[in-house]
């Protein structure tokens, strides 16, 4: 692995640059809005305004990777709900029991 690599996923880190969640969000905003086939199903004008009307945003710009994961939970759970749409992988850096207590809490 390089050091840039190593330096992103540092073991035990829980956080990411600002620049990296930037980064990743706007990536995922693109992706969604290019690639996601329900969006007009949906009503969703883009990713960005849905984000930011739900208050998704702060926590995909966040730089706690828990707090990422936890809006992409909320995102395709409660948002989209299309019942194919899933969670299969988490950020190296979430803390995987706060998850769990974040989604138990919810129900």
């Amino acid at each position: 692995m390089d050091d840039a690599l190593k330096a992103v996923f540092q073991a035990g880190s829980r956080n990411w640059s600002e620049d990296l969640a930037a980064f990743s969000y706007h990536e995922l905003c693109f992706a969604l809005d290019y690639q996601y086939g329900l969006k007009d199903i949906h009503g969703i004008e883009s990713f960005d305004k849905l984000f930011d009307e739900t208050g998704l945003k702060a926590d995909f710009l966040s730089t706690d990777a828990s707090k990422a994961d936890q809006a992409l939970y909320r995102l395709i759970y409660f948002f989209l709900g299309d019942q194919h749409s899933q969670l299969t992988a988490l950020s190296p850096m979430t803390d995987r029991e706060a998850l769990t207590e974040f989604i138990n809490g919810l129900y």
